[in-house]
């Protein structure tokens, strides 16, 4: 029976962090002493970026369980293969959480295991009802050995990374007057996610277009991108286009939901696209099928279109940041793109992936305006922000408080609120919702709007 939304609290999971052991030192030296020749043979694998194994002495009895590994795979696989789902067990105990409320880690066996974890939930009736259609799964010692077993053997082998697919150089023509809605982080399915959907499909005047600028949790496979994307998407059948950009949890699953179920739904050839009217190219970049990084031919892509867009002003979309005040960031990215960045050429350039909503200042170097669209569907942990001074007070009880830059960020304000949609714990997580743009030939009006479209920053960018 196919139920509402599922989570997998930690609550659920500790049982299995406590019966995987700590490693002896000898196990820790044979590790080591394996790990290039692991790495060698499970390079195309999509758990072999997982770190030097562990735990050598647990895989002997894993492939003894009733349920081991595929017997296709030598030792050497199989002993990568439970080092993942240490780590994977070891990134969620880490984690940030709330019990009864969703929780994620950018990490690939992490996010794998709460799929699966989830979704064995569900067949199995282990669920327990903690809001109204919000269901946590359950399970205790005995399901461990079974579980852990069936990750492996029935999920493993079905994890293949779907090939990148080149974007066209022709950009799909919008108006001059475009209206265009922004959410990032929003594959959820839950908390405030649904009514920012809403608030969008009902605006009067109506979207053209509407972009996710990524993230479906827990690792975008078909099930949560039907569940947690499809069934949420704002319901505006042909009267708007609607996009989405490529992101870190929707190739955790090798991209399967993402490239198989999403685009053809949303009608979108590649996970790459660019838009473009008299005055404007909008491209929506892949930073998810290599992370943090251009797959393909991106680079040169979008050479050729920005130099076919003559004078217009270009506008990046992307999952991943360019720069940040609070996280590090792989170099990659902005030294593939250093030279359009250093010239000038990039007016503006909106990003999700961390859980936070941030309007920076203009950048110094690249003339640049710099955005963090993350926080429309994700629960984010609320930092204190208190001794920042508030820049502006908005009508819904939040604020935007100011932060000084970085060498690598320029400074920006950070909106900083209760969350009324985290009914567990309002006061513990952050404010989400989504921004707009509006194109009016030769102008850019940006808005930042609370789920029920509330306008909490509005600025014409020149």
């Amino acid at each position: 029976m196919e139920k509402g939304a599922v989570i997998v609290s930690y609550r659920g999971i500790a049982s299995l962090l406590e019966n995987l052991e700590r490693p002896s030192p000898a196990d820790v030296s044979r590790a080591e002493a394996e790990d290039e020749l692991i790495v060698a043979r499970a390079k195309d694998d999509p758990m072999a970026d997982l770190g030097a194994p562990q735990q050598p002495h647990a895989v002997l009895e894993f492939a003894a369980a009733e349920n081991a590994p595929p017997p296709e795979l030598d030792e050497l696989q199989i002993l990568a293969m439970w080092n993942g789902l240490r780590q994977a067990v070891v990134e969620i105990a880490k984690a940030d959480k709330t019990p009864g409320v969703l929780f994620a880690v950018d990490h690939r066996a992490a996010s794998l295991l709460q799929s699966f974890l989830a979704e064995r939930g569900e067949s199995l009736e282990k669920l327990q009802e903690v809001q109204t259609d919000v269901y946590e799964v359950q399970f205790d010692d005995r399901d461990i050995s079974g579980w852990v077993g069936s990750f492996f053997s029935d999920w493993y082998k079905r994890i293949r990374k779907r090939p990148f697919i080149a974007g066209s150089r022709e950009p799909r023509r919008i108006a001059n007057a475009t209206r265009i809605a922004l959410m990032g982080d929003w594959g959820t399915g839950l908390y405030s996610a649904p009514r920012s959907s809403q608030t969008i499909a009902e605006s009067n005047p109506a979207f053209d277009v509407i972009i996710h600028l990524g993230d479906i949790y827990y690792a975008g496979n078909e099930k949560e991108v039907t569940r947690r994307f499809l069934n949420y998407w704002p319901r505006v059948g042909d009267r708007a286009m609607s996009l989405a950009v490529n992101a870190n949890h929707e190739m955790y699953s090798g991209g399967e939901g993402y490239f198989g179920k999403l685009l053809p739904a949303l009608k979108q050839p590649s996970s790459v696209f660019a838009l473009q009217n008299d005055h404007f190219l909008i491209v929506g970049l892949d930073t998810g099928w290599d992370e943090h990084d251009l797959a393909g031919d991106q680079v040169q892509w979008l050479d050729t279109l920005v130099r076919q867009a003559g004078s217009r002003k270009i506008v990046l979309l992307s999952h991943h940041q360019p720069f940040s005040v609070f996280e590090s960031q792989g170099t990659a990215l902005v030294k593939k793109l250093r030279p359009l960045l250093t010239a000038g050429r990039i007016f503006a350039w909106y990003w999700g992936h961390e859980h936070r909503c941030m309007i920076y200042g203009k950048h110094p170097a690249w003339r640049m305006y710099g955005r963090l669209i993350g926080h429309s569907g994700y629960p984010y942990f609320r930092k204190d922000f208190s001794r920042y001074p508030i820049a502006q007070a908005n009508r819904d009880g939040s604020t935007w408080r100011g932060l000084a830059g970085t060498d690598m960020a320029p400074p920006s304000v950070i909106l900083d609120g209760e969350n009324p949609w985290v009914r567990e714990a309002p006061k513990k997580y952050g404010p989400q919702g989504w921004a707009s743009i509006h194109l009016d030939g030769p102008r850019l009006l940006e808005r930042v709007h609370a789920p029920d479209g509330t306008v909490l920053h509005e600025l014409e960018l020149t």
